[in-house]
């Protein structure tokens, strides 16, 4: 029974290194790696489209984060000050 395997195992690895194979393999892969070269420049034209639209909202909304991070910080040591004052005047 091993003796059958080992030719028909022998013919298969033949098929998949004969050049007419090899070839076919060679044109779908560089065909794979052009629509792939194809979607990934569509997707960057997509990103560079959606840069134009939302771009300045975007900075917008990162320049609002940074004056609210800002005013919480101040209020924050607004806060402190106020606390260390009350205890302060507990202890007198």
């Amino acid at each position: 029974a091993s003796g059958e395997a080992a030719p028909a195992a022998s013919v298969e690895t033949d098929i998949l290194s004969s050049p007419a194979f090899l070839k076919r393999k060679i044109e779908v892969l560089k065909s794979d790696i052009e629509a792939t070269e194809k979607e990934t420049e569509e997707a960057r034209a997509r990103v560079e489209v959606g840069k134009a639209e939302w771009g300045p909202q975007l900075d917008s909304l990162r320049e609002e984060y940074k004056n609210i991070q800002a005013r919480m910080a101040g209020q924050s040591e607004f806060k402190d000050m106020e606390v260390i004052r009350s205890v302060v005047r507990e202890m007198l």
